[in-house]
């Protein structure tokens, strides 16, 4: 029996994923169903990472999908634990060209990109009806790969204010597809 003790919670990890890999045995044995998608919800990348590399090995075959874009996803040093990582995220590292005068460095988490557009919003360089209007009713649906996050989502284009320009060219909707 491992112990309960540490800061970190490691052990209740190494639980979970016996008994989840238990439960999946169970559920294939009974219906051939056995866990296909593992969703990660919360805020904090380091737990996110850690029950990534706890479950990763365990079910080699599921897609794993969480909440908000985080560069630590597209490190290649946690390239094991997050390739194909499905990210549904209302922004990603960077704003679409079409939004920026300027050239800008990209951001560490969708957190700090919305921080971003909301100062655009109060210093008056962004309206807040392109705001409101293009980033808010769709999120961005990335997918952790090699080259870092790829964009999966639809194409959707921006309002006549902006020139009617492309923000997403994306024709990958593989995902969608799979989830409906």
């Amino acid at each position: 029996v491992e112990a309960t003790e540490g800061l970190n919670q490691s052990d209740y990890l190494r639980r979970l994923a016996r008994e989840l890999k238990e439960a999946n045995a169970r559920w294939q044995q009974e219906d051939n169903q056995g866990i296909c998608a593992i969703g990660l919800l919360g805020s904090d990348i380091y737990d996110k990472m850690m029950i990534l590399r706890a479950l990763r090995p365990e079910f080699p075959g599921a897609v794993f999908f969480t909440n908000n874009y985080d560069a630590h996803f597209e490190r290649r040093d946690a390239w094991d634990d997050t390739h194909n990582l499905i990210i549904a995220s209302p922004f990603g590292a960077s704003l679409p060209s079409i939004y920026t005068k300027q050239r800008v460095a990209p951001f560490r988490d969708s957190d700090q990109t919305s921080t971003y557009v909301g100062t655009l919003v109060a210093t008056g360089r962004m309206e807040e009806s392109v705001a409101t209007g293009y980033f808010v009713w769709q999120p961005r649906i990335f997918e952790i790969s090699r080259r870092g996050a790829q964009d999966l989502s639809q194409p959707w284009y921006a309002h006549s204010y902006l020139e009617g320009g492309i923000l997403a060219a994306s024709t990958k909707s593989w995902f969608r597809d799979w989830f409906f």
